[in-house]
């Protein structure tokens, strides 16, 4: 939050492998001049003035697995040096994770803007900086969920659908065709899952 230097910021622990569970951070000056959403007879101050009721104890108290998960995958990688430095922890796993993430998106950019009829949702690179290791696309003359179900029959997960971006997918006039295919992956993904994805996909494009 300090680098990134915002008033807020909100997301989803899942996203970061944690429980299905939010949070939202906010700098103390602004949440102190926010009116409460908690009773009126409750004390009226910062977190405490935002909670409806109490927190689930069982997902919060969850959530200190993250470090041990984060810390195990430093140490795993040799880094020893890293055994006490939480801060640090992070930025090296984050950091080896979309290394891997990128390495393993890029044959599968290369098939698909290999392809003609292939329409690749935005832009038609690997690198990290650009994308996220998430690859929607549709192809000319089919239907968005032929292409997922046929992959399916090798045991193959991919989806179909607007993933919750409706309007999107509307704007870009992809309603007809059940809208996008979608590919992700994740740092416990290997390249030969991927080559079998693109494998799949080559045959059927």
């Amino acid at each position: 939050m300090r680098d990134l230097d915002v008033d807020f910021y909100g997301f989803s622990f899942y996203k970061t492998y944690g429980p299905h569970y939010a949070l939202l951070y906010g700098r103390r000056e602004h949440l102190d001049r926010m009116p409460g959403i908690n009773h009126y007879f409750l004390r009226d101050e910062v977190p405490y003035r935002f909670q409806p009721g109490n927190v689930n104890y069982e997902v919060t108290y969850s959530l200190m697995g993250l470090w041990d998960y984060w810390k195990g995958f430093a140490l795993a990688h040799q880094r020893d040096d890293l055994e006490n430095d939480r801060d640090r922890q992070l930025a090296f796993a984050f950091d080896a994770i979309a290394r891997h993430e990128q390495e393993l998106t890029g044959p599968l950019i290369d098939l698909l803007i290999s392809k003609p009829k292939v329409r690749l949702i935005g832009l038609p690179t690997a690198d990290r900086s650009k994308r996220m290791p998430t690859v929607a696309f549709v192809i000319d003359g089919k239907q968005s969920d032929e292409i997922t179900l046929a992959v399916d029959q090798h045991k193959i997960g991919i989806r179909y659908g607007h993933f919750y971006a409706a309007r999107l997918i509307e704007t870009l006039g992809l309603n007809a065709q059940n809208g996008v295919v979608r590919a992700s992956f994740v740092h416990y993904n290997t390249l030969g899952e991927v080559q079998r994805l693109v494998d799949v996909l080559d045959r059927l494009l």
